[in-house]
C-alpha cells in the first residue's frame, strides 16, 4: 500500500507540473499539515494563558483536562509541543504536553495526527484522571492512567498509521488491607499477573525517549498558521520522557538492633543516586516460602526485629518515581546473615 501512495504522489506531481501548478506537493501538504495543528495549539496556548489567569470556566472543548490542571498547580511550567513523523507514513503527527519547572521531561497530554486535510486527535485522555502520554523508543507509547484512588495502572500501545494498538495493560488495585493486586490485558485476555511482572514490563518499554519540543507560544501558532514548522529564534528544549531504571542497591553493613524484648537487625545501605525511596523485605526463617517482612522507606537503613535469631535473608532495591506516580523498581541486592 505505501508503495502505491508513493507512486500516486510522483506522478500528482508530474501532472501538475506539466499543468503549470506548482511542483511540490509535498511541500503544500506539510503547510497544510501546520496550519491545521495550528488552529489546535492555539487552543492549547489558550488554555496555559487562562490557567495562568486563573479563568477556570473557559476552558476549550478540545483540551486535555488533564494539561489545564498542570498549569494551575505548577504556574512554573511551560507549555510544549512537537511535530514528528511517528510511524514514517509521510504524515506528521503533534505531540502537546508541559515542562515542569526545573526538569528535563515532558509530560504529554495529547497526540494528533493529520488525516483527509484535517487534524485528527489519536488519543488525549484515558477516562477519569486521564494521565499522562509517555514516548518511548521505537514508537511505543505509554499512558499512566488512575480510575480512582484505589485503581491505577500503566498501558504500552504500538503507533502506526494514527491508531493506538495496545501492546500490554497492567492495573494496580488496592485491596481493603491496602494489599496490591495485579491483573494484566493482552492480546485480549485478561488475567492474573504480579508486582515482579509488572516491574519486568516497565523495564521492557520504559525506555527513556530524548527529543526537542518547542515552546507553545502566540509566534508559534502564527509560524504555523504561515506553513511553517517553527519560527526563527523559537525556544527548544532537549526533554525525556520516562523514569531511569536506578541501579542495583549497595548494601554495606549488617549491625545488632536489639531491644528488650526481641533480636534485631539494621540492614544499611548506601544512597542511589536517582531514588525517590527503596522497598526491602526479610525471610526470617530459613525454610520460609515467602517473606514475613516487607516495607517501604525513603531512609538508608531497615530495622528487623525477630524472637529466633537464625538464618536471615534481607534483600531491598531502590525505585524512582515516572512521570504519574508510578515506582519503577532496579534489581534487588541480597544479603544472607547467619548467627
Amino acid at each position: 500500500m505505501k508503495a502505491k501512495k508513493i507512486v500516486s504522489l510522483v506522478l500528482s506531481a508530474a501532472v501538475l507540473a506539466a499543468a503549470g501548478a506548482p511542483a511540490d506537493v509535498s511541500a503544500a501538504s506539510k503547510a497544510g499539515e501546520y496550519r491545521a495543528y495550528s488552529d489546535i495549539l492555539d487552543e492549547y496556548k489558550n488554555a496555559y494563558e487562562d490557567a495562568i489567569n486563573q479563568k477556570y470556566d473557559e476552558l476549550g472543548e478540545i483540551v486535555n483536562p488533564e494539561f489545564f490542571q498542570t498549569f494551575i498547580y505548577d504556574s512554573s511550567a511551560v507549555p510544549i509541543y512537537r511535530i514528528v513523523d511517528l510511524d514514517g507514513d509521510g504524515n506528521d503527527e503533534l505531540l502537546i504536553g508541559a515542562k515542569p519547572e526545573g526538569i528535563n521531561q515532558a509530560d504529554l497530554y495529547a497526540l494528533y495526527t493529520f488525516s483527509s486535510g484535517k487534524a485528527v486527535c489519536v488519543r488525549d485522555s484515558f477516562g477519569y484522571r486521564a494521565g499522562l502520554l509517555d514516548l518511548r523508543k521505537g514508537n511505543v507509547i505509554a499512558n499512566y492512567w488512575s480510575d480512582s484512588a484505589f485503581e491505577s495502572g500503566i498501558s504500552y500501545y504500538n503507533y502506526e498509521a494514527g491508531e493506538l494498538k495496545e501492546i500490554i495493560t497492567i492495573k494496580v488495585t488496592f485491596s481493603e488491607s491496602a494489599e496490591e493486586v495485579y491483573t494484566k490485558s493482552e492480546n485480549g485476555k485478561q488475567s492474573k499477573s504480579s508486582g515482579d511482572e509488572f516491574n519486568a514490563t516497565i523495564k521492557k518499554y520504559g525506555l527513556r525517549s530524548s527529543a526537542k519540543y518547542f515552546l507553545l507560544d502566540e509566534a508559534a501558532c502564527d509560524a504555523l498558521e504561515s506553513g511553517n514548522k517553527r519560527y526563527s529564534g523559537q525556544k527548544t528544549y532537549t526533554l525525556t520522557t520516562g523514569a531511569s531504571m536506578p541501579s542495583k542497591v549497595k548494601i554495606n553493613d549488617v549491625s545488632d538492633n536489639n531491644t528488650e524484648d526481641a533480636a534485631g537487625l539494621r540492614f544499611s545501605w548506601s544512597k542511589n543516586k536517582y531514588a525517590t525511596g527503596y522497598q526491602y523485605r526479610c525471610k526470617l526463617f530459613e525454610d520460609s516460602q515467602d517473606y514475613d517482612v516487607k516495607g517501604y522507606t525513603k531512609k538508608l537503613f531497615a530495622d528487623i526485629h525477630f524472637q529466633d535469631r537464625g538464618t536471615v535473608t534481607f534483600q531491598v532495591r531502590a525505585y524512582t518515581t515516572d512521570s504519574y506516580g508510578v515506582k519503577v523498581y532496579g534489581k534487588w541486592t541480597t544479603v544472607t546473615y547467619s548467627s
